[in-house]
């Protein structure tokens, strides 16, 4: 999703994103189908180690950056700030459900995950960023509720 101006001036690779996103629906779908909460535990690890800016130690980064690789895909540069955010609620979604489910909150916590599949998949099938939209919506109205300067 493209966003109506530069917020960081830090840019991503779209299509990486895109895969990241890929893997995400797949893992929440797999946590849906088996109640596995070490999937969730997983997630929430992998998208704290991108948050910290340590993509090396992501799982799903590399595997991203993998396909791109192999598949000589070009990048499709992306503003960081919006992705950024999106990433924080995704890992906020990840451990509150990892921690609802551990707690006994089944029902509650396989809505979150859903969310959260729902969310990635819009993100890899269509391209459309549910965290990036809400960052630029609170941005116009100047909450400027990310930094890349962290």
């Amino acid at each position: 999703m493209s966003q109506a101006c530069p917020i960081s001036f830090q840019t991503i690779d779209e299509n990486q994103v895109r895969i990241q996103a890929t893997v995400i629906t797949a893992l929440s779908v797999l946590f849906l189908i088996t109640g596995w909460n070490a999937v969730m535990l997983f997630l929430a690890y992998d998208f704290a180690v991108r948050i910290a800016a340590l993509p090396k130690l992501s799982p799903i980064n590399r595997i991203s950056k993998g396909v791109v690789e192999m598949c000589k895909i070009a990048p499709a540069k992306a503003d960081a700030a919006p992705k950024l955010f999106a990433a924080r609620i995704g890992l906020a979604f990840s451990v509150v459900s990892y921690v609802l489910y551990a707690g006994g909150f089944e029902t509650t916590a396989l809505y979150l995950v859903a969310v959260l599949a729902v969310c990635a998949f819009f993100e890899a099938a269509l391209n459309f960023c549910v965290g990036c939209w809400f960052y630029s919506v609170l941005n116009r109205i100047n909450l400027n509720i990310v930094s890349l300067k962290e």
